[in-house]
């Protein structure tokens, strides 16, 4: 049956984490509209230290496919005439006995062999941001206390892991990341990279009752989109017996490519048009990296309205009343979050040889567009 190990030299994950940031107030000796704004950047490098990994010990190659990745079998060394030695976490086997240690991709015995270890390469990630602010004295123009306040920010994070630890599990979080390589986990950009952000505050405040101040206040926000994999609509493709279609799509040249015959059904037409349509054509020849698409980007507005209360016996009270995603309440059409789904790959090619494909052409038999399709957060819509 299955097990899950601790490698005996694991190391507890550490990240080393280096900070810039400087502050600057714009003072040009008046009053203006340039004057008295307050000016903040930060520049933020982390990196881990005996990052996490998942290994499934269980796995041999016996095989490489068309486009160079790995195809793996699964290994028994139980079975009657085996006499298959591991080496080590990451050491592979020796003495493999194809013809008696090999349990094919529905192993009865040494399926998933899943050891928790230290990843090859640490996680890292920069993140730059900015930020402006200040606030507007409106007490001449309306003769009692009056503000308005404006604070924008923009910050761009370049985040990368080899493994996200999205689950509770060895098994899934073993499987749930789209890959060329099942047991070797390579640093690609992260599934919770918010590459873009940008977020503005806007404040007016005003004491319309003697000492009592009202506050009207936009939250804004607007993120790029979630990362996510192309992927081979096969669970087995590459050797291993799992339901996850994690397998990263090889990206053809066009319709003539060696490595690729197409199905009588499979639409070339819109698989292609796909490809253009969402940048992958760049990858042509190659396997698509992983995380290297974006489901589409996202915007919000909120709104706060505040108003102070006359004080009782010595504490101030105020009574406020929030809407979030204010446009989602005008329009049920605005301000919806859609991306790919969990685990953030999209399995748009039906693969037919998928038990060893070895080194013959890859056989697409068909095209799905809605393995792509960008589902509703309904959380955050």
């Amino acid at each position: 049956g299955g097990a899950d190990a601790i490698d005996p030299n694991f190391k507890i994950p550490t990240i080393i984490r280096s900070n810039f940031g400087f502050t600057h107030h714009f003072d040009f000796g008046g009053d203006g509209f340039f004057d008295n704004w307050t000016w903040q950047g930060d520049v933020i490098y982390s990196r881990g230290r005996n990052s996490i990994d998942f290994v499934d010990v269980s796995l041999f190659q016996t095989g490489t496919a068309i486009d160079g990745r790995p195809i793996f079998s699964y290994v028994d060394p139980t079975r009657t005439g085996c006499d298959a030695v591991r080496h080590g976490v990451r050491g592979g086997w020796t003495n493999v006995n194809l013809a008696t240690c090999l349990t094919g991709t529905s192993p009865q015995g040494a399926r998933d062999s899943i050891v928790l270890t230290n990843a090859l390469q640490g996680d890292r990630s920069w993140i730059l941001s900015t930020a402006l602010s200040r606030d507007f004295d409106l007490d001449a123009m309306f003769g009692h206390d009056a503000a308005f306040n404006v604070n924008v920010g923009y910050a761009y994070t370049d985040a990368k892991d080899s493994e996200p630890g999205t689950s509770s599990v060895s098994t899934s979080n073993f499987r749930n990341i789209a890959t060329s390589n099942i047991n070797a986990f390579a640093l690609a950009t992260s599934n919770y990279e918010n590459r873009h952000n940008i977020t503005a505050t806007f404040t007016y405040r005003e004491k319309f009752i003697k000492e009592l101040t009202s506050r009207f206040t936009f939250y804004f926000s607007a993120r790029s989109g979630q990362p996510y994999s192309l992927s081979f609509n096969n669970g087995n493709a590459f050797g291993e017996n799992a339901t996850t279609r994690r397998a990263l799509l090889y990206i053809p040249t066009g319709p003539s490519d060696p490595k690729v015959v197409f199905g009588p059904s499979f639409d070339q037409a819109a698989f292609f048009a796909f490809l253009h349509q969402i940048g992958a054509d760049k990858y042509a020849g190659q396997i698509a990296p992983r995380n290297a698409f974006r489901s589409d980007w996202f915007t919000n507005l909120d709104f706060r309205f505040q108003q102070e209360l006359p004080k009782f016996f010595g504490v101030q009270p105020a009574f406020y009343a929030d809407i979030e995603n204010l446009p989602n309440l005008i329009s049920n059409r605005a301000n919806v979050l859609r991306q790919v789904s969990f685990p953030y790959a999209a399995n748009v090619v039906g693969l037919a040889n998928a038990s060893n494909p070895g080194s013959g052409a890859y056989t697409y038999t068909s095209f799905n567009l809605g393995g792509a399709a960008q589902n509703i957060n309904f959380d955050a819509s």
